[in-house]
């Protein structure tokens, strides 16, 4: 019984983990998901972070900031614009968040990877390293 209660919390999470990449453009925090999962946040919050290893509010900010990071190398938008539309509430927060997870500016990578955006995932490799356990 309790092997098939742990798969119904796995298929749970997989499952909120595409409903998550899906709606990254939204304004999404951590009770929203947990509201939309149909449990209650502290138990999915515990068992998110059980079963991917990080917590539900780390993985959303490291899929936007992934997603910022290409958007900086890919496009030509502002930086404010960039933070704004993924879910950052200033472009001193993108920076702030790059800074500690990255160890760089926007600014930085834009400059250093507008070129050549296929060397991205060497600078987001500490982020998908986070999020590879999730992947199994």
């Amino acid at each position: 019984m309790k092997i098939n209660q742990a798969n119904v919390m796995n298929q749970v999470v997989v499952d909120m983990l595409t409903w998550i990449d899906d709606h990254l453009d939204d304004e999404l925090k951590a009770c929203v998901v947990t509201e939309k999962s149909g449990y209650t946040r502290w138990h999915f919050q515990r068992k998110f972070r059980q079963i991917t290893g990080i917590s539900l509010a780390e993985y959303i900010r490291y899929r936007r900031l992934q997603n910022a990071a290409h958007a900086l190398a890919e496009t030509n938008s502002k930086i404010m614009t960039i933070a704004l539309d993924n879910g950052f509430t200033s472009q001193q927060s993108l920076t702030r968040l790059f800074r500690r997870y990255l160890g760089c500016t926007p600014t930085d990578v834009r400059r250093d990877y507008a070129d050549r955006p296929e060397h991205l995932d060497q600078l987001l490799q500490p982020l998908q390293t986070a999020l590879l356990p999730m992947v199994a």
